[in-house]
């Protein structure tokens, strides 16, 4: 038997169990009370968290920890579904750091990768990352207690992991939401692929109006958010762990949507409510390529220690920057000479000694046709970029009159070659940003508009790329 463990703001999960195509046996499960233990995925009380597994282990000897796969829930875990190339596993390691980045200087992150579905070319992967010393945090107090963790997993994929092996859900656009304690967890899958998900905050507390709000407006943003997308997906089920019936009931009349409780007693062989253990009962899934962040940490130290990594990370950055530096050198030293050159002609064409000279010389009639020509050329170049920049201002002044003051265009660009407008935005509310996209394929001016979600900041905006293609006049 394997032992998988969650670990919450408040509790420890734990299940000793295998699981496989047939689905899950287990032989233990528990909830541990670790109140003030864990704050969003950080240990703030080592010897809470100590005396609750020496506890479980003195209890129940037949479960085993020389083997842990530990999964963490917070919402400092990055997690995002991408489609990358295909490459080896070193090479789309250095991929999967290009597109998530650095948080900040002096953090060091470790980076991992799930690969969801792959085919010759391309592979559908789920990108993770999670600053590296909250991930030594945890090996660090596993191992004083004699323990060894194997496996450090994420809550996102443990979910995708699960869900992936109920066929009662397969092929089918929901939305689940996972009540855990203070936080709400909220996945959309589409055609039974996973797409997003996202943790927020409950404030309220159970049984308020306001808690109904809280979990509706979450909702709400996923369902926005699939039908948003370039196929228009329309979610067909709320599916909610935790909770009680006047809650769905309240979500089921308020989203004219079918609300009702995840279930996992076919998965779980007849055995129920063992939905509360989601977590925990993923990670004990297997799968091809998957996320150990454990391991990703301890190769990492062998790599190359953390300074030598973070300056290779920004060495293609400032090796970017010369280059970019050294064309616009160029370039206005191009610009320059073309400007000098053309003050020199005006000069030649002008100087009534020349004029005088040459009157009447054919050669100087086509001489002065040529640079007039040449003249009204550069003239149009310089008009057809401006003109560029004022149609880019023209949309974005149009757009921004529709949302009024729900949204922030924090800038744009404009490309004549592909009539494409592409801008940054910001809002307080993520309802407004599925709302504008709505809006401005509604104008009927673009014959495309591509919207790939939105992230959260820690200033409380909403922040997202839209990029959109004009009609061809």
């Amino acid at each position: 038997m394997n032992t998988s463990i969650y670990i919450s703001n408040n509790e420890l999960q734990v299940v000793a169990g295998e699981a496989g195509s047939r689905g899950v046996r287990f032989s233990y499960a528990a909830t541990l009370n670790i109140k003030g233990a864990v704050l969003n995925g950080v240990i703030t009380d080592e010897g809470i968290l100590k005396n609750a597994l020496t506890a479980l282990r003195d209890a129940h000897p037949e479960i085993s920890f020389k083997s842990v796969t530990l999964t963490l829930g917070s919402s400092l875990i990055y997690s995002k579904r991408a489609q990358l190339p295909a490459l080896p596993d070193k090479r789309q390691i250095r991929v999967v750091e290009n597109e998530i980045g650095l948080l900040e200087e002096g953090e060091e992150l470790v980076y991992d990768y799930a690969v969801l579905k792959k085919d010759k070319s391309s592979s559908s992967v789920l990108l993770t990352a999670l600053k590296s010393d909250v991930i030594d945090s945890y090996l660090t107090l596993f191992s004083s207690l004699g323990m060894k963790v194997s496996r450090i997993n994420t809550m996102v994929n443990s979910e995708i992991k699960l869900l992936r092996a109920c066929r009662e859900l397969t092929g089918k656009t929901f939305v689940l939401i996972v009540i855990d304690g203070v936080y709400a967890n909220a996945s959309l899958y589409v055609n039974g692929e996973f797409r997003l998900s996202n943790r927020v905050r409950l404030f309220a507390e159970p049984g308020m109006e306001a808690y109904a709000t809280e979990l509706l407006s979450l909702a709400s943003s996923m369902i926005q958010f699939a039908y948003a997308e370039k196929n228009r997906a329309e979610v067909q089920d709320l599916l909610l762990v935790g909770g009680g019936e006047e809650l769905m009931a309240s979500l089921r009349e308020a989203l004219s949507l079918p609300v009702s409780p995840l279930a996992l007693s076919e998965l779980m062989g007849g055995e129920r409510h063992m939905e509360e253990y989601l977590y925990a009962l993923g990670s004990l899934f297997a799968a091809g390529r998957d996320i150990n962040l454990a391991a990703r940490r301890k190769s990492g130290r062998k790599e190359k220690n953390p300074a030598v990594r973070r300056a290779l990370a920004y060495l293609p950055l400032g090796a970017l920057a010369l280059v970019l530096l050294l064309v616009y050198l160029l370039v206005n030293a191009g610009k320059l000479q073309k400007e000098a050159e053309l003050n020199a002609l005006k000069a030649y064409t002008h100087d009534p000694a020349v004029l005088a000279e040459y009157a009447e010389a054919l050669s100087v009639i086509e001489i002065r046709t040529q640079l007039a020509d040449y003249l009204s050329a550069l003239t149009t170049k310089q008009e057809a970029a401006s003109h560029s920049a004022e149609i880019g201002g023209e949309l974005i002044a149009a757009l921004l009159s529709r949302m009024g003051d729900k949204l922030t265009v924090t800038s744009y660009a404009y490309t004549a070659e592909n009539s494409t407008l592409v801008f940054k935005a910001s809002a307080s509310s993520q309802l407004s940003i599925p709302e504008l996209v709505q809006q401005l394929r509604d104008t009927g001016l673009f014959s495309d508009v591509n919207y790939n979600g939105y992230s959260s900041a820690v200033d409380g905006y909403y922040h997202c790329t839209i990029e959109c293609v004009l009609l061809n006049q």
